[in-house]
């Protein structure tokens, strides 16, 4: 993808592992996560080489087809911006995910949440749960129907009494991103409401 205003996944012939959580290697890695992976690699293999104005032509092309080629490239997309090296690259898969998502980023969103409500989420990877609350402020930014859900589906990950670094940084990046985007959480008083309990408990736990 050269010079894309993305960076250009490594193109590679075999499938890499899905790098969402820290698993073990007798844990089985569940269908949706390899999904991503795959849909990555594809991404990959799509725009390898590309000029930014042929890429853009290409993945607006393929997210025109069919709604299984919209929803691999997004799921794609979602991909390489939660396990992006560095801000840049994540804003860089952004960019195309605005680019390609055909139906107000419904399945973004889906995706994402597939990942905020996993119940492995206390393994998730440290570079991947920020990009998951970096990713759920650009879709309020976005004004994304069923952002909502992600954050509340965030907001249930926030486990009392444990004082683990994840968890700690967990309730750090969810302070950040009620702070950011504090009117929207006033619009949605099941967040507020959530986010009131969730706080409330947890200052009385630490």
């Amino acid at each position: 993808m050269a010079d894309a205003g993305g960076p250009e996944p490594a193109a590679s012939p075999v499938p890499a592992a899905p790098q969402l959580f820290q698993l073990d290697p007798i844990d089985v890695v569940e269908g949706w996560q390899q999904e991503l992976a795959d849909s990555f690699h594809g991404l990959a293999a799509l725009t390898h080489g590309r000029s930014q104005a042929e890429t853009h032509d290409v993945l607006q092309r393929k997210a025109s087809e069919s709604m299984q080629s919209h929803n691999e490239l997004v799921g794609g997309l979602v991909y390489g911006i939660l396990t992006a090296a560095g801000a840049g690259d994540g804003a860089g898969y952004l960019r195309l995910l605005q680019i390609v998502s055909r139906d107000g980023f419904g399945c973004a969103v889906a995706r994402v949440q597939q990942v905020a409500a996993a119940p492995r989420f206390g393994r998730v990877r440290g570079e991947v749960r920020g990009q998951v609350y970096w990713l759920a402020g650009e879709l309020i930014r976005a004004r994304a129907g069923g952002a909502d859900q992600v954050v509340l589906a965030l907001l249930r990950q926030l486990r009392g009494g444990d004082v683990a670094a994840g968890n700690i940084a967990g309730c750090r990046l969810m302070l950040r991103l009620l702070q950011e985007h504090y009117a929207w959480t006033a619009g949605f008083p099941a967040v507020a409401a959530t986010a009131a309990y969730a706080f409330g408990r947890l200052a009385l736990d630490h």
